[in-house]
């Protein structure tokens, strides 16, 4: 299957359009910060999706959110132990969240 991928940029504004789906990255300078804002938008084609989307919407919501948590999370943690200036400041960082499902994982 070939998607067509359109992309568009514009004053910071990258837009990103693909078959079933559209991503708008918006970026805006403040000083010596830059706001960053995502807006992705999908649309279920697939018939068990459209039947059944009352019932999985909130599931994929709320793993979404999860997911993002653990990104923050995650994010948070690399940012402090960048910020370090000594080893022993370091070491006492404690290590990022590890994989979900590990146990789907085969190991060798």
């Amino acid at each position: 299957m070939v998607s067509i991928v359109v992309i568009l940029a514009i004053d910071l504004i990258l837009c990103i359009y693909v078959k079933t789906r559209r991503g708008i990255w918006k970026l805006e300078q403040q000083g010596e910060w830059v706001n960053v804002a995502y807006d992705w938008k999908i649309r279920a084609d697939k018939p068990l999706l459209r039947t059944f989307s009352f019932l999985l919407k909130p599931v994929f919501s709320a793993n979404h959110h999860w997911a993002m948590r653990m990104g923050e999370k995650s994010l948070k943690l690399e940012l402090m132990r960048r910020h370090t200036t000594t080893l022993e400041e370091r070491v006492l960082i404690p290590p990022p969240p590890g994989p979900t499902f590990m146990m789907w994982i085969k190991r060798a």
